[in-house]
């Protein structure tokens, strides 16, 4: 039997909450503690339950964020990359994003791949270069299954025809997701990252990353896909910088705002995938300080419900790569994180940024 542990506490009133603010300022304003994040978007300092009272995302708490550990690794020499991916699997990464620069021949794919159990994990691919044929891509990818007798493996494609403005990728792409009927194979890749500028945007990115997916859905159903395989085969990749509770809210507040895309196609309401990167700018020049900031903006990602998270290493050697790697292990193997569904549900403050931004971002 569980126990209240605040039964005994007595409930405080918005007017109580004020007065002691007030009498702590010491004749200061409260309203100088706002945060104007532009014209239009002021906000507060604290809010109380009367400001979050019809605010709800129960869609939020249906998962758990059993988020996968992610690690990228540059593929330049295939055998190299190989071990290097063998290793930090052995060490507690469970989706490898390994990143192309030329598009390998089927030889160096499956060297690429030596031991490794592709069916026990969850593996990521992006790409350097826009010269890579995601038809002959995905070929690649097929074979492989079929030498191992694999009807599946989880995957994920940075495949985006129309961030290049490319046709003859954009029908590489309709071929793909057409016949495509395992949707542990996700292929179309949403690339929020070059929306994001600072937290004073966060409407806009928002705003243009569901244009974005609408654009996609707009498309494949002119090819007569149906919005349901669309949805099933869309993920986004998204960064984040040091506004630990703005980033925990816009992450929130993409998913309610996929839901109603979603809504928009009659598909039923699922949340959609976000893998997590860090903004170019969040480190700065003392390690020791990135390594708290990659810890902060770890946790942010989790609490903000993402389902794939690559914590930079504040350098190149061995031992922050180690370092990297562990954030992301402490945190849900040893802290907990992955327990709780939608962990900021009942945060006034996260509750109403979130609301702000979907508000912001119709």
């Amino acid at each position: 039997m569980q126990e209240n542990l605040f039964k005994n506490f007595n409930k405080v009133s918005d007017q109580e909450w004020k007065e002691k603010i007030i009498a702590d300022l010491k004749g200061k304003s409260i309203e100088d503690l706002n945060w104007n994040l532009k014209e239009d978007l002021t906000i507060k300092s604290y809010y109380t339950e009367s400001d979050a009272k019809n605010i709800d995302f129960p869609i939020l708490r249906t998962n758990n964020p059993a988020w996968q550990i992610g690690e990228k690794i540059e593929v330049k020499n295939f055998k190299e990359a190989n071990k290097t991916a063998l290793d930090s699997l052995m060490k507690g990464i469970t989706a490898p994003s390994f990143h192309f620069y030329t598009l390998p021949n089927q030889e160096e794919f499956f060297a690429l791949f030596e031991n490794i159990g592709i069916e026990f994990i969850a593996t990521h691919f992006s790409f350097d270069t826009d010269n890579i044929d995601y038809l002959a891509f995905f070929e690649l990818w097929k074979n492989l299954l079929a030498a191992r007798n694999l009807d599946s493996a989880s995957a994920y494609f940075d495949f985006d025809a129309k961030l290049l403005n490319d046709e003859k990728q954009l029908e590489n792409m309709t071929k793909i997701v057409s016949n495509n009927e395992n949707f542990a194979l996700s292929t179309i890749h949403i690339d929020c990252k070059r929306f994001q500028t600072n937290e004073a945007n966060i409407d806009i990115e928002l705003k243009k990353s569901i244009a974005k997916a609408k654009e996609y859905f707009d498309f494949f159903i002119s090819k007569g896909i149906s919005a349901e395989k669309i949805a099933q085969q869309t993920y986004f990749t998204v960064r984040i910088g040091l506004s630990y509770l703005l980033e925990t809210a816009k992450l929130r507040a993409l998913k309610i705002l996929w839901t109603k895309l979603l809504a928009s196609y009659n598909v039923e309401a699922s949340l959609p995938f976000i893998k997590v990167e860090f903004a170019p700018n969040a480190y700065g020049e003392s390690k020791d300080d990135n390594l708290i900031n990659g810890t902060s903006l770890c946790m942010s990602a989790i609490l903000g419900g993402a389902n794939y998270i690559v914590v930079a290493p504040v350098d190149d050697s061995d031992k922050a790569k180690r370092l990297a790697r562990n954030v992301q292990l402490v945190l849900k193997h040893e802290s907990g994180f992955d327990e709780v569904s939608d962990p900021m549900a009942g945060s006034y403050y996260v509750e109403v940024l979130t609301q702000l931004f979907i508000s912001q971002s119709r």
